[in-house]
């Protein structure tokens, strides 16, 4: 998602805006940001990473959210809409309007120009502070290519770089997915778009 506009406010303007609206924003110390429109290849590696999580973690006590769900890092008073968002075992929410993600145990989102470093920078600095997540994924957009970052136990990150016929491991779910099955639709879209 692309930030398209910054204001300030307080943290319970912010809540009846992101209720009233039909717009999303994420919040952070009176700063809030409209997310804008994606473009459609972001689209198309949401909806792969939502399908393959979906169907490998069917049967098991894990939910999948693409885009839509808010998440509260309450250690740094972060409310954020991650690309996609699983929890396994009972979720739970703030008692807000929509609903907010407090444990969230898998975040991934695509990268896009306009907010790679934020990605990297502040937004994985917050969602470290959360204690039930444990892995952080990003993914570029225009090649394979997938950073994993796994919390150990003593609490260093550890990054894993994805790349062509890689499969992607999630330790924190149990779960392996190709490289081929993220980027699916988001190949094809490259091959229906590109003149030749």
């Amino acid at each position: 998602m692309l930030p398209a506009k910054r204001e300030t406010m307080t943290e319970a303007a912010y809540l009846a805006l992101d209720e009233a609206s039909a717009e999303r924003y994420e919040y952070y110390a009176g700063e809030i940001v409209l997310m804008a429109g994606a473009e459609p290849v972001h689209g198309a590696l949401v909806a792969d990473l939502v399908t393959a999580l979906r169907v490998g973690l069917r049967g098991r006590p894990c939910m999948v959210w693409a885009e839509s769900q808010r998440v509260r890092i309450a250690e740094t008073d972060l409310y954020a809409y991650p690309d996609v968002v699983a929890t396994c075992g009972r979720p739970e929410f703030a008692d807000t309007r929509p609903q907010t993600l407090l444990n969230p145990l898998l975040i991934i989102e695509v990268l896009s120009p306009s907010t790679e470093s934020d990605d990297r920078g502040a937004k994985f600095a917050h969602y470290q502070r959360r204690a039930s997540l444990r892995e952080y994924v990003l993914v570029t957009p225009e090649k394979r290519r997938v950073e994993h970052y796994q919390r150990l136990d003593d609490d260093r990150w550890l990054l894993s770089v994805y790349t062509g016929d890689d499969a992607l491991v999630l330790p924190a779910v149990e779960l392996e997915i190709p490289l081929a099955d993220i980027y699916a639709q988001a190949e094809l879209l490259a091959s229906l778009t590109t003149d030749g």
